[in-house]
C-alpha cells in the first residue's frame, strides 16, 4: 500500500493518530520527473513513542491549550466583579440573593447570557455559591458554554469548580467535560484538576478506597491488565505465573526478597528452585536429583 508522495524538496513525513510503541516497517523509492522509479529499498522498521514522560507532557500540553484545558485552569472569581461587569455589557440575565454581616458574606449567583452576531453564536449559564468570612472564602461554581461560528469551529463545555481562599492563598478542585471542533479536527475530553482523586466501593455498610491518584502518584488495590507497556519495574514481594500451585507443580515463582526462584515444567515432570547460592533439581516425587552451588 502506497503511504505518500513526497514532491521535492520535502524530505519528511509524519503519520498522525497513532497509538504509543506501534510498530511498522517502511520502504521507499525515487520517482524522477519523468516518471522512472528507482528499486525499492530494503524495509525499515519505525516506531511510535513509548516514553511516558514525553507523552504525558505532550499530550497534556495539547490538553491546556484546548479550551476544556483553558476552563480547567481558569480560577474562581471571588469579587464576582468581572461577571457582573460582563453581564451588564452583553445584555445578561442576572439572578443574585446576598446577605452581609460585619465581615461575614453569603451570596448565590446566577447569570444567564445568549449572544447572536454575524459570525458566532453563544449560550451561557453560570451559577455560584459563596461565603467570606474576613479574609477567608469558599465557593463552588458550574458554568456551561456553548459557542458556534461560521467557520465550522465551536465548543461545548462544562465544568465544577470548588475553592478555598486561606490565609491568602488560593485553593481549586475541579471536573471538566468538553468536545470541540477546530479547523475541522473535533477533540473530547474529560478531566480532572485535584491533589487527590479517589474512587469508593461500597463494602459491608463502609466505603473502601480502591483507586486513588495522590500527589501525582497512582494507588490500585487490585488489577487486571490485557497488555502493559512498563519501562521500569519494581516489585516488592514476588512475580508468579496466574498457574502456580506448588501441590500441582506448576507454574513460576519469584520471591523478590529472598531471591529464590521455582519453576515447574509440563506434565509434573520435575522443577527448579534456585537462589543465590543453590541450584537445585527435583523429580516429579520431589527427588533432589542435582544440587549445584554452596550449603
Amino acid at each position: 500500500m502506497l503511504l505518500a508522495d513526497i514532491p521535492y524538496p520535502q524530505k519528511t513525513y509524519t503519520m498522525q493518530g497513532l497509538s504509543a510503541g506501534v510498530a511498522f516497517y517502511f520502504r521507499a523509492r525515487l520517482v524522477d520527473k519523468s516518471g522512472n522509479q528507482s528499486p525499492w529499498t530494503d524495509f525499515i522498521r519505525g516506531e511510535s513513542s513509548n516514553d511516558t514522560s514525553w507523552i504525558l507532557k505532550a499530550a497534556g500540553d495539547q490538553f491546556l491549550s484546548a479550551e476544556t484545558g483553558k476552563r480547567l485552569q481558569s480560577q474562581i472569581d471571588f469579587t464576582n466583579e468581572a461577571a457582573l461587569e460582563n453581564a451588564a455589557l452583553t445584555g445578561a440575565v442576572v439572578q443574585r440573593q446576598l446577605k452581609e454581616n460585619g465581615e461575614m458574606r453569603a451570596e448565590i449567583l446566577e447569570v444567564r447570557t445568549t449572544q447572536l452576531t454575524d459570525r458566532q453564536a453563544l449560550a451561557e449559564k453560570l451559577e455560584k455559591v459563596q461565603v467570606d468570612v474576613g479574609e477567608n472564602a469558599a465557593a463552588v461554581q458550574t458554568k456551561a458554554t456553548a459557542v458556534f461560528d461560521i467557520d465550522g469551529n465551536g465548543y461545548g463545555i462544562y465544568d465544577i469548580g470548588a475553592g478555598v481562599k486561606y490565609k491568602g492563598q488560593f485553593y481549586q478542585a475541579g471536573v471538566a467535560v468538553g468536545a470541540e471542533v477546530k479547523n475541522g479536527k473535533v477533540e473530547t475530553h474529560f478531566a480532572v484538576r485535584a491533589n487527590q482523586f479517589t474512587v469508593v466501593n461500597p463494602s459491608n455498610d463502609k466505603l473502601e478506597s480502591v483507586f486513588m491518584i495522590k500527589n501525582g502518584q497512582v494507588f490500585i488495590r487490585d488489577a487486571f491488565i490485557d497488555m502493559a507497556n512498563i519501562r521500569q519495574l519494581v516489585v516488592g514481594d514476588e512475580i508468579k505465573s496466574a498457574n502456580f500451585d506448588p501441590r500441582n507443580k506448576t507454574g513460576f515463582r519469584l520471591d523478590m526478597k529472598t531471591g529464590e526462584e521455582v519453576r515447574y515444567g509440563r506434565g509434573r515432570s520435575g522443577y527448579w528452585v534456585e537462589t543465590n547460592n543453590l541450584k537445585q533439581l527435583f523429580d516429579n516425587n520431589g527427588r533432589l536429583r542435582i544440587r549445584m552451588g554452596f550449603w
